[in-house]
């Protein structure tokens, strides 16, 4: 994975405004599960590492475009709808049409845009749901397209154990929330003062 040349597609996300600065990490995301999951064709995760890029990226530009002036909503959008057909290209590479695959992608999908808009609309009134839970639901369903990472390698490993998939699943939504969790925290002041009321902060004000 590190031999490859990332070049083109950071290029891409310098334009749209979108690198995130942590690419290392998801490019190669699918490597943090080898343990667990063993993949031993080095072209097959390093397909993959390029998909789960791509597909964060669709799913980070579709939030931003909530938040975006009008202006920039068009280029945003097809930014979006460029990486999601790119992340769709790639992966059809290893799923056939027919591969369970393609109904955990739809699945995770819908929950992470769901998750987004949702909580775009509880910035109309953040102080009617402030339990502990809705927060926990929130933050781990927006990040909930990251859990397609393990089910993918399971599927070419042909071996989808529940237990083994279950684990990773909330492996992975716990770490997702303290993500969550760590950049609410670290960012208060920034969302009190732009009038973002996220989860702690309505919390903290709810007391």
């Amino acid at each position: 994975i590190n031999d490859i040349d990332w070049s083109p597609f950071r290029q891409l996300l310098t334009r749209s405004g979108q690198l995130t600065g942590r690419p290392s990490l998801y490019f190669s995301y699918p490597v943090h599960f080898s343990d667990v999951i063993p993949i031993s064709d080095q072209e097959q995760l390093s397909t993959l590492a390029w998909a789960c890029r791509a597909a964060l990226d669709h799913i980070l530009l579709y939030d931003f475009l909530l938040d975006s002036p009008q202006e920039f909503n068009r280029i945003v959008l097809l930014t979006s709808y460029a990486f999601q057909s790119e992340y769709i290209r790639v992966l059809s590479k290893i799923y056939n049409p027919e591969s369970s695959f393609w109904s955990h992608q739809q699945k995770y999908e819908r929950l992470s845009l769901r998750a987004i808009i949702n909580e775009k609309l509880r910035q109309r009134d953040p102080f009617k749901d402030t339990s502990f839970d809705s927060y926990y639901i929130e933050a781990t369903e927006k990040a909930s397209f990251s859990k397609l990472v393990p089910i993918a390698l399971a599927i070419l490993h042909g071996n989808l154990d529940g237990s083994i998939v279950e684990i990773l699943e909330k492996t992975t939504d716990l770490w997702n929330f303290a993500y969550q969790i760590n950049d609410d925290v670290t960012d208060w002041k920034k969302d009190y003062t732009e009038k973002n009321i996220s989860f702690p902060i309505a919390m903290a004000l709810s007391e």
